[in-house]
């Protein structure tokens, strides 16, 4: 589902939204590298761990093609 969110094309986003946007993955990816180290630290379920891992890649993943969108789109 996340993927479906995240491949929307960046150009009908308005600037605001775009703002928000990038605010809320940055955040986002904080909040999963720390999911990954409390389940580790506590030695839960392993498939969880794996799971919240493949989540964290593919957020990493998104954010960083939105960055990249938008950093060309301002120098245009």
């Amino acid at each position: 589902m996340e993927q479906v969110h995240f491949s929307k094309q960046d150009d009908r986003r308005s600037p605001a939204l775009r703002q928000d946007l990038d605010f809320i993955l940055r955040h986002a990816v904080r909040l999963l590298h720390a999911t990954v180290d409390v389940m580790s630290s506590n030695r839960w379920d392993m498939l969880k761990k794996v799971r919240e891992m493949d989540l964290e890649e593919e957020v990493e993943t998104r954010v960083n093609i939105i960055l990249s969108m938008e950093d060309d789109a301002r120098s245009k």
